[in-house]
C-alpha cells in the first residue's frame, strides 16, 4: 500500500528509518523499566512510605528501619523482615494476651531491653523508640501465652486471628505468609546481576 499524499501546504514527514525506530523503542523500554523498578521499590501498599498496611493500619518503613537498628546490637537474628512481621502481628497477640489477663506493659518491655543492653556490655542506657518496644511486647505476650494453663486454646486463637488479617506488604520486603509468620523476599529475574570475576557477559 502506497503512503497517502500530503495535503496541499503541508510538508510531508519522511519515513522513519528502522534503525532509528529501534533506538527510540530501546530508550522507551529502558525508561519504562526504570519507572517500574522505582514503583516496586516505593511499594504497592497504597500509602507512600508504608512497609505494610494491616487492616488499614500503616507500618512505616522508617519504623521498621528504626526498630531494626535499635534491636540488632542486643538480639540475634534481627532483620527488617522479622521486625516487620512482628509489628504486623503485635496488636493481635497483645489483644489475645490482654483478654486472657496476660497484658504486657511498655515498662515490662523497656525493662527487658535495658537488661539486654547491659548484658551486651552497653556502658550507657540506650533509648528505644515505640516500634522497638512494640516488638518486645510481642515477644513478652507470646511467652506469656505459651506459659498459660490454656496455652493451646490461646495459641489457636492467635493463629486464627493472624491468618484472617488483611495485610499488604511492600514488594521491597517480599510476600507475606500469615500462616507461617514469614516474609519471603521477591527475586526479580529480569534484573541483570553482575558477572562473576573472570567471566564474560558476551
Amino acid at each position: 500500500m502506497s503512503a497517502p499524499s500530503a495535503p496541499a501546504g503541508v510538508v510531508p514527514v519522511p519515513p522513519t528509518r528502522p534503525a532509528a525506530r529501534r533506538r527510540r523503542r530501546t530508550v522507551t523500554a529502558t525508561a519504562g523499566v526504570a519507572v517500574l523498578v522505582a514503583t516496586l521499590l516505593a511499594g504497592c501498599t497504597g500509602q507512600p512510605g508504608a512497609a505494610a498496611v494491616v487492616e488499614g493500619r500503616a507500618i512505616s518503613v522508617a519504623d521498621v528501619q528504626q526498630a531494626t537498628a535499635e534491636l540488632q546490637p542486643y538480639f540475634q537474628s534481627v532483620d527488617q523482615s522479622t521486625v516487620l512481621m512482628l509489628l504486623i502481628g503485635a496488636p493481635t497477640i497483645e489483644s489475645v494476651a490482654k483478654d486472657a489477663g496476660l497484658a504486657v506493659s511498655d515498662q515490662q518491655a523497656i525493662d527487658l531491653l535495658d537488661k539486654a543492653a547491659k548484658s551486651a556490655g552497653a556502658t550507657t542506657t540506650p533509648t528505644f523508640g515505640a516500634p522497638a518496644i512494640e516488638v518486645i511486647r510481642f515477644s513478652l505476650a507470646q511467652k506469656a501465652i505459651e506459659g498459660a494453663s490454656n496455652a493451646a486454646t490461646l495459641v489457636k486463637e492467635v493463629n486464627d486471628r493472624l491468618t484472617a488479617l488483611h495485610a499488604e506488604v511492600s514488594p521491597r520486603y517480599g510476600t507475606i505468609d500469615l500462616t507461617t509468620g514469614t516474609v519471603t523476599p521477591i527475586s526479580y529475574d529480569w534484573i541483570v546481576k553482575p558477572a562473576a570475576a573472570g567471566t564474560s557477559t558476551k
